[in-house]
């Protein structure tokens, strides 16, 4: 069996970069991420002079829509195999780079950071976590927004253990979720041209306290909580848990 985990390799460094990571969540809503968009730019009242950076953007849903509003956009990904497929959105206002969150550096700031659809968390330690945020808090003008988005973990981890299996474009995905240690798991396997395939999606159980402690370490400030892409206000059901967090001026 192919594995997606192989030795001193971090999880989502072979699984984003394959092709059946991209048939897998093909269908992922496109409509969602622009109710999200617009409700996000009419809240924080963003328009064409802002710059916004888009940390983990997979294949710019996001960030392409967001470049409709007129402002300066950047998608940052890990993957390239994501940076490549963004890339044929590029624009004058929009354009992808290849980077870890971890590290990143950029000529000039900008007036917001994304982080979205859970794009958090796959790290294996404390520190690894800090120095995303860090990361991009450096990335912030003064006065700048990081917003985060990720899963309700309290809900999540309320229907765990739980099975299930999706058929895309012929490949019957088996998918198991289960929590181990402080790991919300996503095992996922597959046989495809007679070959067997596993991978595995390791998500930080990470809840509002940890994020908390990652903005005030990283100098962000004036925090605010939403439950939904509709910024409606989080509660322990709500399908999301969405921060802004503000860089001192």
């Amino acid at each position: 069996m192919a594995s997606g985990n192989a030795h001193n390799t971090h999880w989502f460094q072979n699984w984003f970069n394959t092709p059946y990571y991209h048939i897998l969540y093909k269908n992922r809503d496109d409509q969602e991420a622009h109710k999200f968009i617009d409700n996000l730019t009419e809240l924080f009242k963003i328009n064409t002079t802002h710059s916004v950076l888009d940390v983990g953007c997979g294949k710019g849903r996001f960030a392409k829509y967001l470049s409709l509003v007129g402002c300066q956009v950047v998608g940052l990904d890990i993957s390239s195999e994501n940076i490549d497929l963004a890339s044929q959105y590029s624009a004058d206002n929009l354009k992808f780079v290849q980077g870890d969150m971890r590290a990143m550096e950029f000529d000039s700031k900008f007036d917001f950071v994304l982080n979205m659809f859970t794009s958090f968390g796959y790290f294996e330690n404390e520190i690894e976590n800090s120095q995303a945020i860090n990361s991009m808090a450096s990335a912030l003008k003064p006065g700048g927004y990081l917003i985060l988005d990720f899963f309700n973990t309290p809900k999540v981890l309320s229907f765990l253990p739980v099975s299930d299996h999706k058929i895309v474009d012929g490949i019957d995905f088996n998918i198991r979720k289960f929590r181990e240690d402080n790991y919300i798991v996503k095992d996922i396997t597959f046989t495809h041209n007679g070959e067997e395939f596993q991978f595995q999606e390791r998500v930080q159980a990470l809840d509002i306290p940890d994020f908390r402690m990652y903005f005030k370490m990283a100098g962000l400030h004036d925090i605010h909580i939403w439950g939904d892409y509709d910024f409606n206000p989080w509660n322990i059901e709500s399908e999301r848990i969405i921060f802004s967090a503000r860089k001192e001026k």
